[in-house]
């Protein structure tokens, strides 16, 4: 029998792409009981090729031993949803701009004040604070911006993406 050292938390990802669910796949991958939540259109990378099934290989290795929820954080009856769940969490995972925490009620400061257990984890491509703190970054944006690009393809050709989103699973 394998050894679960996180058996027994209950995580809550709110997070979307790669980066951020596949930190919350280790973390169920560890014994916790992850809950992804899932605006109702779906997370964007059901879509991203190569397709298995009804979804994206990428999604289903990023969020493999969760339960799957679609919850409208936009609306009063999910976000009531949203506060059910974080009432009984031990940690919630966002990948959230800071002026969508700000706008749904979850800073920092807030969940610390309503949910004092809570632990909080909030991934972003540029930081918190600074002049690119609402940039939403990307695997392929913060490769071309940190020169990776410059290290695959052709010697004299242009600059290329890596062939795995290698800075989001390094993340």
């Amino acid at each position: 029998m394998a050894i679960k050292p996180l058996e027994g938390l209950k995580v809550l990802d709110a997070t979307s792409n790669i980066a951020g669910p596949y930190g919350g796949a280790i973390l169920a991958d560890l014994g916790a009981d992850v809950i992804k939540i899932e605006v109702p259109s779906g997370d964007p990378s059901r879509s991203m090729a190569p397709i298995d099934g009804d979804k994206s290989a990428y999604f289903n290795i990023v969020n493999r031993n969760k339960d799957l929820r679609q919850i409208n954080l936009k609306s009063p009856d999910g976000m009531a949803e949203l506060n059910t769940l974080l009432e009984s969490a031990d940690i919630f995972l966002t990948n959230f701009l800071p002026e969508r925490l700000v706008a749904l009620h979850i800073t920092p400061d807030e969940l610390m004040n309503k949910y004092p257990h809570l632990i909080f984890g909030n991934l972003t491509s540029y930081g918190a604070t600074g002049v690119d703190a609402s940039t939403p970054g990307y695997d392929a944006t913060v490769q071309a911006r940190t020169g990776i690009m410059y290290l695959t393809g052709e010697p004299d050709g242009r600059p290329v993406r890596a062939g795995v989103s290698v800075l989001d699973i390094g993340a």
